[in-house]
């Protein structure tokens, strides 16, 4: 079974009864990877340098995202109970200082 469309939506007991796989190719994926290969070719130290970038991003969001599941579960275990000003405010100062550090990398404006 094949389509032309983009996002395609089928019933649930299509999707149950054949695996759906998208090959679908867009302009810009078909881009980034000639802007890669080009790049890679003429400056690969540029190319190394913008690898290490997208790996650092994901190490920062990933740490951002354990902060806030960290957070979240000191809040909901404190639920219904008195909860500690000075443990919160370590938590919010080390997602601060994570938000501080990942914006200044990305270039981004942090509060």
């Amino acid at each position: 079974m094949t389509t032309t469309l983009n996002k395609p939506h089928y019933l649930p007991s299509v999707c149950i009864q054949a695996n759906i796989v998208n090959f679908s190719v867009t302009f810009e994926g078909l881009q980034e990877q000639l802007l890669s290969s080009v790049v890679h070719q003429e400056k690969p130290l540029l190319e190394m340098e913008r690898n290490q970038l997208r790996e650092s991003l994901a190490i920062d969001l990933q740490l951002l995202h354990d902060l806030e599941d960290k957070m979240l579960g000191i809040l909901q275990k404190a639920q219904g109970k008195e909860v500690k000003i000075s443990c919160l405010a370590s938590w919010f100062y080390q997602l601060h200082v994570c938000l501080g550090s990942a914006g200044s990398s990305s270039g981004y404006d942090v509060l």
